[in-house]
């Protein structure tokens, strides 16, 4: 399953992905942190799809880019998906928050 979007300019392709910047130990090589995401979304054919970058903005780029050159290699036709019917790629940034069960026990606990 995949999922469109339509506006004033067309059916743009979602992608749901995941982002997060890459965390380096203080004694890496690594001068700036990097950045990392995929597609998310289980049910898209292009789930786990994968690209980093020096900031979010360059990992949106990426995935964009690799999604498209996917829709018009006709990796998504099967799908419904072609140059000729797409107006472009929409990427959706997911956010991402951990709960440990300590706090969700409290939290139900107050609620409760």
């Amino acid at each position: 399953m995949t999922d469109s979007s339509n506006n004033d300019d067309g059916t743009f392709l979602v992608l749901r992905i995941a982002a997060e910047e890459e965390q380096h130990s203080p004694d890496s090589a690594c001068e700036r942190p990097a950045w990392c995401g995929h597609v998310c979304d289980v049910a898209s054919p292009l789930a786990g799809l994968y690209a980093s970058g020096a900031s979010l903005d360059a990992v949106r780029d990426g995935l964009a880019i690799l999604a498209w050159e996917a829709v018009t290699n006709g990796e998504l036709e099967p799908f419904g998906y072609t140059a000729h019917n797409l107006a472009g790629i929409q990427v959706a940034l997911t956010s991402i928050k951990d709960y440990d069960a300590e706090w969700l026990i409290a939290a139900a606990d107050y609620v409760a």
